[in-house]
């Protein structure tokens, strides 16, 4: 009887080969395994398969590569490999919902030479919540005097280190397809959301880097129409115009943020040790920056 169940799963292999051929991503993570393997389990010769002789034979069959994740508690989450997928395919593996963001969709428009080796998806929150409260110098001053809270979801995939954002809902806004099947923050959003977030984008020097860099391609009136639509509490848009300010942008660049109320002092990023100012955009920014 077993021989029979062999020669039927050899005679049908081809469908098995199939579905991983045919599946839309490069890696499969766990979930979808299962979902392959319910299938599967329609085909003669695979009925009687469990997850871990299917994990087995389409590891050996298919030429599919095992690669363990590791999330913040250390427990090993599997991911299955086809030959040719790279970090970024293991990285969308861990999150179907999510987007690349920050420094990774920084790297992804090449507005940085480096090459790094932390990774950053967004997952945006189902509804819009903002709290609608009277802004106040003193708690400006006192929230960004701390360190920022940042994620503690974060998975560690080969030698990088992928951070899983739970993000305010913008209804994707500024959120274009990366590779077909993926997607990422477009240049104006990404901008946008490192100025936020300088800590998820290797700081204000490579923020800096990318703002130069990306001076003939960015869209200003595309970067101001999403600043608006974002509806932030905190005046971000001082810390945009400081940045396009000192990487040499023109005035017609400047002159919708210039045109934006200052009623507070802002700074460029938290806990800055050593401070100097600019009077030009009210802002605080790090000594010698």
């Amino acid at each position: 009887m077993k021989s029979i169940i062999l020669k039927m799963a050899k005679r049908n292999e081809h469908i098995i080969k199939g579905f991983i051929a045919d599946f839309v991503y490069k890696v499969i993570n766990q979930k979808e395994l299962v979902e392959m393997l319910h299938s599967a389990r329609n085909v003669y010769g695979f009925t009687n398969y469990n997850l871990a002789d299917f994990t087995k034979y389409i590891k050996e069959v298919c030429s599919i590569n095992e690669i363990n994740s590791l999330n913040e508690s250390q427990s090993i989450i599997p991911l299955y490999a086809k030959i040719d997928a790279d970090i970024y395919d293991l990285a969308a593996a861990v999150s179907r919902s999510s987007y690349f963001s920050f420094y990774t969709a920084i790297s992804i428009h090449g507005l940085t030479l480096q090459l790094p080796k932390h990774l950053y998806m967004t997952n945006e929150r189902k509804s819009l919540f903002r709290i609608s409260n009277s802004l106040k110098q003193e708690n400006i001053d006192a929230a960004f005097s701390k360190r920022p809270r940042q994620t503690s979801n974060v998975r560690t995939i080969l030698n990088f280190q992928l951070h899983l954002i739970n993000g305010q809902s913008n209804n994707r806004l500024g959120v274009v397809p990366f590779r077909d099947c993926y997607y990422v923050t477009d240049v104006e959003r990404t901008i946008i959301d490192s100025v936020v977030r300088p800590f998820y984008a290797g700081g204000v020097t490579q923020i800096f880097e990318a703002i130069v860099n990306a001076k003939n391609i960015i869209d200003i009136d595309k970067l101001v129409y999403y600043y608006k639509q974002m509806n932030f509490i905190y005046p971000y848009f001082q810390a945009i115009g400081f940045y396009l300010d000192r990487a040499g942008y023109d005035n017609n660049a400047l002159a919708p943020f210039l045109k934006m109320k200052q009623v507070h002092k802002f700074y460029l990023t938290y806990n800055m040790r050593f401070i100097e100012f600019d009077s030009r955009w009210n802002l605080f920014y790090p000594r010698g920056f």
